[in-house]
């Protein structure tokens, strides 16, 4: 007998997936771009003794833009584990939600910038929705997570 994927993991796979390239790509854009920043920073609009040009051009900024990626191909593994039913895939992108939406409430009573504060608003509210998601009873028992003891 085969499982039916519960109608929402879809949508929210391509949407993770989505999400995961834009972790992709900019990681590897910030790898490969940061050599230019360390060259002409006032192009990119960082100032040459601002503590973003430090943070970016030192060997932080190559660690952080390599983070980017591995998480976004992770989440990606993850997405794709969702959609072909995979326990661990419920697992991990549980895991990858709590983390995400952490990161976004802390950018929230921490950051000043608006831009950054919508998308981090923005942010949570997707995660929120996953984890809400994620735990309903039909989704968890698609996903084998249905523990029922008997007696």
């Amino acid at each position: 007998m085969q499982r039916q994927r519960p109608d929402g993991v879809t949508p929210i796979c391509v949407i993770d997936i989505a999400g995961d390239s834009s972790f992709i790509i900019g990681g590897i854009v910030l790898f490969i771009g940061i050599p230019a920043i360390a060259n002409n920073p006032q192009e990119y609009g960082i100032e040459f003794n601002s503590y973003a040009f430090k943070l970016v051009t030192s060997s932080l900024g190559y660690i952080i833009a390599s983070s980017l990626a591995a998480l976004g191909i992770v989440n990606a593994g993850a997405s794709i584990g969702l959609l072909m039913g995979k326990q661990w895939a419920w697992n991990l992108t549980m895991i990858l939600a709590f983390i995400s939406a952490a990161v976004d409430i802390v950018i929230v009573v921490l950051d000043a910038n608006i831009s950054s504060l919508i998308s981090a608003i923005i942010g949570c509210v997707i995660d929120g929705i996953i984890l809400y998601y994620l735990c309903k009873p039909n989704v968890k028992a698609y996903f084998g997570k249905n523990h029922v003891k008997t007696v």
